[in-house]
């Protein structure tokens, strides 16, 4: 086999190609003594970027003798789009170094890994390195400016830029549009999106899950319903990614017929659209749907991921099943392999201190693996309550005031415990020995 043979082999591969079928390639490639030709080794190093081999792509590309324009900007590319921003600076830098001219490509990758991390000011110095080299910015640059600004919350540098453009196709809109909606502006992203119908642009599917997710940040629902009509128009509703979406939208405005409506027409249900039905109802304590679904999941053969099991763990606290509540907290670490956070314990606290075991309560706050956050103490306070525990809520209260003394909720769920024969004076005397 010839050179050509594995180009065109390795062109055609794709982002969902397997990494051990290209590592068989490679053993090919080495068999046929190609590994050393320059154009099949950027075509592997560049495979094993979209396979997300990076460690694999950046040895390949570490031990050439010559690397082209195309080598850096796939390098870069692969680096931010997997993750690993600080790479791709690195390696940026290291092509300035070498006297290689930055293209367009390069600076959409830079860009890339601005946003991954959050760098405004790796940013800005972007923006400013684009300007002095005299790189056409087109309106794939400009939206790549707008997305980095957005992500780093900086919108008056992402409209000062969108307001600049001659022509606004779909994508810049949707673009401002998701940044609004991820920086959680929803007012800010329903009027660009009616700006964006009036000037006549035909939203895209990326435009509408923005623009839903938006609605459900105040849970906006005669604007999502809007939307939704838009959407049904469209022709656009069997599309997975929209109908979740759509549960989440009306899951958080408290309409759950119409959320269970679009769930049970979808067609090709995925994990994030169980979790998505799973969650508007466990919002509104509809316990036994949580647990039905949660049981349909499984018979689907899904496993359930971080996100439902913070509404089974709360579904089965209200129920009052604890011991079913270990087990699936349990389970999460030892049969799926997911590490519990801090809302699952904080899940879990509510739900022993439901069933009156407050010490079990206190000693999972003491194991928590992260710094114990005002949530986790207002889950114990919470199970004071319940059990009318007057002595630990005061326990508990004090230390809230030690921990975050700027904050009330503990001092008002303090009071809810007292009973109401107790006087206020007694509360505010305990608050000010503190």
């Amino acid at each position: 086999m010839n050179n050509l043979t594995f180009i065109n082999v390795l062109d055609s591969c794709d982002d969902n190609s397997s990494s051990s079928g290209v590592k068989r390639l490679h053993v090919l490639i080495k068999g046929n003594n190609l590994e050393k030709d320059k154009v099949v080794e950027n075509a592997l190093m560049n495979m094993y970027g979209k396979c997300n081999c990076l460690s694999i792509a950046k040895d390949l590309f570490d031990g050439m003798h010559e690397r082209n324009e195309l080598t850096w900007n796939a390098m870069i590319t692969h680096c931010a789009q997997n993750g690993h921003a600080m790479e791709a600076f690195k390696v940026f830098n290291q092509m300035l170094q070498e006297s290689s001219l930055a293209d367009k490509v390069t600076f959409i990758g830079i860009l890339d890994a601005c946003m991954s991390v959050v760098d405004l000011k790796k940013g800005i110095h972007t923006h400013a390195m684009m300007v002095r080299s005299h790189v056409s910015i087109d309106v794939v640059l400009c939206t790549s400016l707008i997305n980095m600004y957005s992500k780093c919350d900086k919108f008056s540098a992402a409209l000062g830029i969108f307001d600049k453009l001659d022509e606004r196709d779909v994508i810049p809109w949707s673009t401002l549009i998701s940044g609004y909606a991820q920086q959680g502006q929803s007012e800010e992203a329903l009027y660009f999106f009616n700006q964006m119908c009036q000037e006549g642009v035909m939203p895209n599917k990326i435009t509408y899950v923005s623009v839903l997710a938006a609605c459900s940040i105040h849970a906006v629902h005669l604007a999502g319903k809007r939307i939704h009509v838009g959407v049904s128009g469209q022709e656009q509703t069997a599309d997975v990614v929209l109908s979740n979406a759509l549960i989440n939208l009306y899951g958080k405005c408290g309409c759950l017929r119409d959320a269970q409506a679009i769930f049970d027409s979808m067609l090709g249900r995925n994990l994030i659209s169980w979790s998505a039905i799973i969650a508007a109802y466990a919002y509104y304590g509809e316990d036994e749907e949580v647990l039905q679904l949660f049981s349909q999941m499984q018979e689907s053969g899904l496993k359930p991921n971080d996100v439902t099991f913070v509404s089974v763990l709360s579904a089965l606290g209200h129920s009052g099943r604890v011991d079913e509540g270990y087990y699936w907290f349990l389970s999460m670490g030892t049969i799926l392999s997911i590490p519990p956070s801090i809302d699952h314990y904080n899940s879990l606290i509510d739900l022993v201190g439901r069933a009156g075991r407050l010490d079990e309560a206190e000693n999972l706050l003491a194991f928590m693996p992260s710094k114990v956050t005002i949530v986790s103490v207002m889950a114990l306070l919470s199970a004071c309550k319940y059990q009318l525990d007057e002595g630990r809520g005061e326990h508990f209260a004090r230390n809230a005031f030690v921990l975050f003394p700027e904050n009330a909720q503990p001092y008002i769920m303090l009071s809810n415990i007292y009973s109401s024969s107790r006087e206020d004076s007694d509360l505010e005397s305990m608050y000010e020995q503190d």
